[in-house]
């Protein structure tokens, strides 16, 4: 065996190597972002949105999403418009993005105002909460979001990035303390100060154990040659006002390098995980039940 002294310049190398790659990545992207702003500002929006699309590769932040959106704007791309502006207003925390959703994005957004009890009021003198209810264009959805005025929350944000083999982690200030989406009259919250959970952390630890391991099993061969690639599959566990999980839906996959037939298994089985899962300690909103959407990942 080598003795660690002599490890270490190996070490150092694949560190800078490894760092490199990120920051080449990271340039390309800006490059991309640059260009792409000058093609939006001369009023070239197909060329700008194409640039701004292979940027977003590279780099992922509010203002990529935002001028993207605006070119897809002017390119009556109403779809790619509002799903970019979304992701900026409520991912990124952009308020000016927020404001054009709302605007050209829902064709009703009500503003409800509350005292400090939690009580309706009629106008926006002394209030402590404020609920944004979004009814959006050409769908059936409704999402709505709380705020507590003065509220200091931190919203954590997850963005796969090329050449980085962990998803890349970000925090946002916000005034948010719980959002909601509208199910069959269903209010579904995918965000409170309580979220569901297991009864015990132990449970929780054990049970996210046997799907990794059911999982890493099945997909091997999703990592290839390279067998220290990571796999991350995000998937959404809805969880009823009592804790009976009712269904649990795949949400993305990376990298994304899998076919078509392996996005659908991989769909299946964690449309099966429903069978498995017990029951869960129900979300709690201001100390009442309520139904609830979970995140999980499975890496291996």
């Amino acid at each position: 065996m080598k003795p660690i002294y002599l490890l270490f310049p190996l070490l150092l190398l694949i560190t800078l190597t490894s760092n490199a790659q990120i920051d080449s990545a990271r340039m390309k992207g800006q490059m991309y972002c640059q260009e792409g702003d000058k093609l939006l500002k001369t009023e070239n929006y197909r060329e700008a949105d194409s640039l701004l699309t292979l940027a977003l590769i590279f780099i992922k932040n509010a203002d990529v999403y935002f001028n993207r959106g605006v070119s897809r704007f002017y390119l009556n791309d109403t779809t790619g418009f509002c799903d970019d502006m979304s992701i900026a207003a409520y991912k990124y925390v952009d308020i000016n993005a927020a404001k054009l959703f709302n605007e050209f994005c829902c064709y009703k957004v009500d503003t409800l105002y509350y005292n400090r009890n939690f009580n309706k009021i009629p106008t926006s003198s002394g209030y402590k909460y404020l609920e944004e209810v979004q009814h959006i264009k050409n769908t059936n959805n409704t999402k709505a979001r709380i705020h507590e005025r003065n509220a200091k929350n931190f919203l954590l944000t997850m963005d796969a990035v090329y050449g980085q083999k962990l998803p890349q982690a970000s925090t946002f200030k916000t005034d948010i303390i719980a959002e909601y989406i509208l199910s069959n009259s269903t209010k579904f919250y995918n965000y409170t100060s309580k979220p569901a959970c297991f009864f015990e952390e132990t449970a929780s630890s054990e049970f996210d154990k046997r799907i990794k391991e059911d999982f890493s099993k099945k997909y091997k061969d999703l990592k290839g040659q390279d067998t220290t690639r990571l796999i991350m599959i995000h998937y959404d566990i809805w969880v009823s006002c009592s804790g009976e999980v009712t269904d649990c839906k795949l949400t993305a996959i990376y990298p994304k390098t899998i076919t078509t037939e392996q996005e659908a298994e991989i769909k299946n089985d964690i449309s099966n995980l429903v069978k498995i899962y017990p029951k869960l300690k129900p979300a709690l909103f201001e100390d009442e039940k309520v139904c609830y959407i979970l995140t999980n990942s499975i890496t291996f």
